[in-house]
């Protein structure tokens, strides 16, 4: 699949849909770097991890993976992905996702903008399976009560790291928070961007970058 450079926020992206997807994460108002550490993973090789997310306010450090768009109903990661970013994870104890697709939800084979899209997590989980195993479908999700966003297990918003005054209760309660007005702005504003006429979502272009 021929890919093409892109430039957005002064850095010049491997491709395209990894400029989309740092948009939507600027549009969610998240802090993130590019590329920022290689691993030498030995037998597997050296890997170069696309974005970096330190502990925020909703988030804790994760890695992320961009991968185009995988086949409907699959339920594997993209080969030789997951061993790589797992092996990240054991090596840094941050979690690691894997996102296929143009920005979108994760989760759901039947949304009409991004069939068989799904996320992968690579998730910390000590020694018990290796110091990491792997699961699906993950996606963005924000709560409806405080706005904290996060990536959960089916988009469970309760799960996220919420902001002081939530009411939400993750023990009583379960919400899916993958469709709010922030995170559907988001996706649009990436999915639309015309990079060739500079024609990005509107407001302040620097905002997720660590300088």
């Amino acid at each position: 699949m021929n890919v093409l450079e892109t430039k957005y926020n002064g850095i010049l992206f491997r491709s395209r849909l990894e400029a989309r997807w740092a948009i939507a994460f600027d549009r969610m108002g998240l802090r993130w770097n590019y590329e920022p550490e290689g691993f030498d993973l030995g037998k597997l090789g050296k890997y170069l991890p696309d974005f970096f997310f330190p502990e925020q306010r909703d988030c804790e450090r994760m890695w992320v993976e961009i991968k185009p768009e995988i086949e409907e109903g699959s339920a594997e990661p993209p080969e030789g992905s997951w061993e790589k970013i797992a092996g990240v994870v054991r090596r840094t104890n941050a979690d690691g996702f894997i996102l296929c697709g143009s920005p979108s939800r994760l989760y759901g084979t039947e949304h009409p903008e991004a069939p068989g899209y799904v996320g992968f997590a690579a998730l910390w989980a000590g020694e018990e399976c290796g110091g990491a195993c792997w699961d699906w479908p993950y996606e963005w999700c924000q709560c409806p009560d405080c706005g904290a966003l996060g990536i959960q297990f089916e988009g469970r918003a309760e799960r996220n790291r919420h902001r002081p005054g939530c009411t939400i209760d993750p023990q009583k309660t379960r919400c899916v928070g993958s469709e709010t007005f922030q995170l559907v702005l988001s996706y649009e504003a990436a999915r639309t961007a015309r990079f060739d006429r500079g024609e990005l979502w509107p407001g302040k272009a620097n905002l997720g970058r660590i300088e």
